[in-house]
């Protein structure tokens, strides 16, 4: 399964160890540290600049600082506007 990922390069440990990153590097990845994997805000523009317009659909299950950092990058609203055709967002209970 070829997933891509962005992260926060700046966030910090908010909830404790995730776990996701143990299940992430059994999946066979090559990513390993963080720094192996994109800025998420970078990610996201440069997915949704090559993206044909209303294509994209984002899930974000937490915290959501990298789609705030993508809207407010330049252009980014616009990016979104025009290519993101569902954006879903889940809480962390």
């Amino acid at each position: 399964l070829d997933i891509p990922i962005g992260i926060d390069h700046s966030a910090v440990n908010f909830m404790g160890e995730p776990s996701y990153q143990k299940h992430l590097a059994e999946t066979g990845t090559p990513l390993r540290h963080n720094c192996d994997v994109p800025d998420g805000v970078d990610f996201y523009r440069g997915v949704l600049a090559e993206a044909a317009d209303d294509s994209i659909e984002i899930l974000s299950i937490g915290f959501t600082q990298v789609l705030a950092g993508l809207i407010h990058s330049p252009e980014g609203m616009d990016l979104v506007k025009n290519k993101v055709k569902h954006l879903i967002l889940k809480k962390l209970n």
